[in-house]
């Protein structure tokens, strides 16, 4: 391969510029992310939606909900909510 000054000429610039790229480079830490905190709320039927109000009011996310096991009250589950 025979060089001549076009091609030394673009290697110079190739390699100047990853130098600037590698001098400008800023590195930022990275942090992860707060441990979220889950809580867990019983409800019943007819509370449900009041339950879930209020967490929310409160800064608490809702993730999961589950009802089950029929009583006299209604069904009775629980709410899982994420802060």
């Amino acid at each position: 391969m025979q060089h001549n000054r076009f091609t030394n000429a673009c290697l110079i610039l190739i390699v100047f510029l990853l130098g600037v790229i590698v001098v400008k480079h800023d590195v930022t830490p990275a942090y992860a992310a707060k441990k979220p905190t889950y809580d867990v709320i019983s409800v019943n039927e007819g509370t449900i939606s009041a339950q879930v109000k209020k967490a929310t009011q409160e800064g608490w996310e809702p993730v999961a909900v589950t009802m089950y096991a029929p009583t006299s009250q209604g069904p009775v589950g629980f709410v899982i909510v994420r802060k």
